[in-house]
């Protein structure tokens, strides 16, 4: 979004199935008004940001230009994968792979005394512990599903 005082406009920019999802119009060779009433809750909200008094438009650009970026995703899809469950999932693998090299020098040789690694109980801690990630990922997903309907952000 790149804001213009001098010609009191704010220009919404970027790939169509952006705009789309804004419900903003395709224009590569103009920019198009946006109106509040028509747009989406999120382009509402963008609408009162920082509009100079002429409004907000919308243009299809493929490189977007201006001073403030704005991320738009496809509703219903939220970055808690990657944020919750790859992260104790790679743990979980860390935390396996740590134990059997911190714990295979006591179970060979000379220091064995007929110690083994227990494989079953390694995989249901395993198992236990990506059903523990999986968990907190579809919960975290569906938290963050409802703060977004309640969800209005303020200028800092």
């Amino acid at each position: 979004m790149s804001v213009d005082h001098a010609k009191g406009t704010a220009e919404l920019n970027g790939p169509c199935g952006a705009l789309q999802r804004l419900a903003l119009p395709c224009t590569p060779d103009r920019p198009a008004p946006v109106e509040s009433r028509n747009a989406d809750v999120r382009g509402k909200e963008l609408y009162s940001w920082d509009t100079p008094g002429r409004g907000l438009f919308a243009r299809q650009t493929e490189t977007p230009k201006g001073s403030v970026m704005v991320l738009v995703g496809r509703p219903g899809q939220q970055t808690s994968f990657f944020a919750l469950f790859l992260p104790l999932s790679a743990a979980s693998l860390i935390g396996l792979a740590a134990h059997y090299w911190l714990a295979t020098p006591m179970t060979a040789g000379s220091y064995s005394d007929g110690a083994t690694h227990s494989w079953p109980v390694l995989t249901l801690v395993l198992a236990t512990m990506f059903a523990m990630a999986l968990t907190v990922w579809l919960w975290g997903a569906y938290g963050a599903a409802r703060l977004t309907q309640r969800c209005r952000p303020t200028a800092d």
